[in-house]
């Protein structure tokens, strides 16, 4: 039996980032107050917690401290120029083996980047879902998100990480299984 290649966590990152960034910008001026399935924040919040989360995690692996994003552009423009730092500083030698201190932890910088692409990943979804744009999932990169975040689950509700699973039927799809367990009702 072989083994299977664990996935590069910056490749999965930058597509999820290349994603969301295009969902970013193709939220309207007018849907900026409309809720997401992500019950604390609204698209506005939702999109300052995803470039704000790209400043924490390139200043984080950069080792300085995290800053406020500067304004001066479109939140989309922003977001870009901030995910192409943790791409950056993350691609530095010896960046995913260090360790590093997050909200959840000691980390090595693979399991650091992990969870900036699934953050990045289900935050562009709930984005894309409460603005009427495409809902579709890359089915592998959900696979990978289910498969590795459901035996941590419960731990991680207990936490306040995530709410309550939402029920799917055993026929649904990786995507709507790995929404449900986060939360969300697909």
């Amino acid at each position: 039996m072989t083994e299977q290649a664990m996935p590069n966590p910056i490749e999965l990152y930058q597509a999820a980032a290349e994603t969301t960034r295009g969902i970013i910008a193709s939220i309207r001026p007018d849907q900026m107050s409309a809720s997401t399935p992500c019950s604390e924040w609204n698209v506005g919040a939702l999109v300052e917690h995803l470039v704000g989360g790209a400043a924490f995690f390139g200043a984080s692996l950069a080792g300085e401290e995290p800053q406020p994003p500067s304004g001066g552009g479109s939140p989309a423009d922003s977001y870009d120029t901030l995910t192409k730092k943790v791409i950056s500083e993350a691609g530095n030698p010896g960046a995913m083996e260090k360790k590093y201190n997050t909200p959840f932890g000691e980390m090595a910088g693979g399991e650091f980047m992990f969870g900036a692409f699934m953050d990045t990943f289900v935050h562009g979804w709930d984005l894309a879902k409460a603005t009427g744009q495409d809902t579709s999932l890359n089915g592998d990169f959900a696979g990978m998100i289910y498969q590795g975040m459901a035996p941590m689950m419960d731990g991680m509700r207990q936490g306040g990480a995530f709410g309550a699973a939402v029920s799917v039927p055993d026929s649904a799809s990786i995507q709507d299984k790995m929404l449900g367990m986060l939360g969300r009702k697909p």
